[in-house]
C-alpha cells in the first residue's frame, strides 16, 4: 500500500477498517429529555445526534448548552475544552437515527461530499488493490473490470483533478452519486466487510464471511 495514502488499517485477513477520527460534525437532531430514550445517567439529558463531516461517524452527544444549537449547525467534536460538548455518549448506527435526523442527513449529504471533493478525487487517484483479485475501486457500484482498466490506464497518464475530470476521461457518469451509494451501503449494511469512506457501523460484525 502506498505510503502517501493509507485510509485503511487491516484488522484481520478479511477486514479493512477506516481509522480516521472526526473533528467536526453536523447536528441532525436535538432531543430534549422527554424524547430521549436513554436510561441511566443520560435519561434527563438533552441529546444531539451528529454526523461527522469527514467519515460519517454517527454519534450521540450531550452538549453543554443545547439552547444555542440548531439543526444543521456544525459543532466541534474533538477533545478541545472550548467546544460545546459535555460528553460523547457514543456511536450509533444509521437505524438509531430519528426520522428528523435522517431527513437532515439527506439534506446535508451533498454538501458533505462537495466539501471533501478533493479527498475523494485523491482516493480515486490512489486507490489500491484489496487482494490479488479485487481492487478497492470495484467497491464502487458500476466499476467492473472494463471501467477498472480504463481508470487505471487513464490515471497513469495524469491524475484526476475533479469529479468532472474523472467523468470526462473515464466515461463514468455521476461518480458523486456512486460514491454516495457506497457510503450508504457502508452505513446501513451490517454484512459489509469493507469500510472505505466511513468508520465501521457499530452493528457490523468482525467475523463475517
Amino acid at each position: 500500500m502506498s505510503r502517501r495514502y493509507k485510509p485503511y488499517r487491516r484488522e484481520n485477513k478479511r477486514t479493512f477498517v477506516n481509522t480516521k477520527q472526526e473533528e467536526e460534525g453536523i447536528i441532525l437532531e436535538i432531543l430534549d429529555p422527554r424524547n430521549n430514550k436513554r436510561r441511566g445517567k443520560y435519561a434527563e439529558a438533552s441529546i444531539i445526534q451528529v454526523v461527522g463531516t469527514a467519515w460519517f461517524t454517527l454519534l450521540e452527544i450531550v452538549p453543554k448548552d443545547v439552547n444555542v444549537l440548531s439543526l444543521g449547525d456544525r459543532i466541534k467534536i474533538d477533545k478541545n475544552e472550548d467546544n460545546n460538548i459535555e460528553s460523547i455518549i457514543g456511536r450509533v448506527s444509521f437505524d438509531d437515527l430519528t426520522r428528523v435526523a435522517e431527513l437532515q442527513f439527506n439534506d446535508s449529504f451533498d454538501k458533505m461530499i462537495d466539501d471533501r471533493e478533493a479527498w475523494y478525487v485523491n482516493w480515486l487517484n490512489k486507490a489500491m488493490p484489496i487482494s490479488l483479485r479485487y481492487h478497492s475501486l470495484n467497491l464502487i457500484d458500476g466499476i467492473g473490470p472494463k471501467y477498472l482498466k480504463k481508470i487505471l490506464d487513464v490515471r497513469k497518464q495524469n491524475e484526476f483533478l475533479s469529479f468532472d475530470d474523472f467523468e470526462n476521461r473515464t466515461g463514468i457518469s455521476n461518480i458523486k452519486n456512486l460514491i454516495k451509494d457506497r457510503i450508504m451501503t457502508e452505513l446501513t449494511d451490517d454484512t459489509e466487510k469493507y469500510n472505505v469512506f466511513t468508520r465501521r457501523n457499530p452493528n457490523q460484525r468482525q467475523d463475517r464471511r
